[in-house]
């Protein structure tokens, strides 16, 4: 199974190449997404941390 490609993967980057986006364009807005679920994930820990200290 690891060796398998997702196919809803596969047909995402397709209709975004069939848009006009670049391999680049698709990376870079991946890693913005993922860099934002991240701090929004750190955020919330950080929050929850804070009001268990009052």
């Amino acid at each position: 199974m690891e060796g398998m490609l997702d196919q809803e993967w596969i047909k995402l980057i397709l209709q975004a190449k069939h848009l006009g986006l670049t391999i680049e364009e698709i990376r870079k807005f991946l890693y913005k997404e993922q860099e934002s679920k991240t701090k929004k994930t750190m955020n919330l820990s950080v929050g929850n941390t804070q009001k268990s200290r009052v």
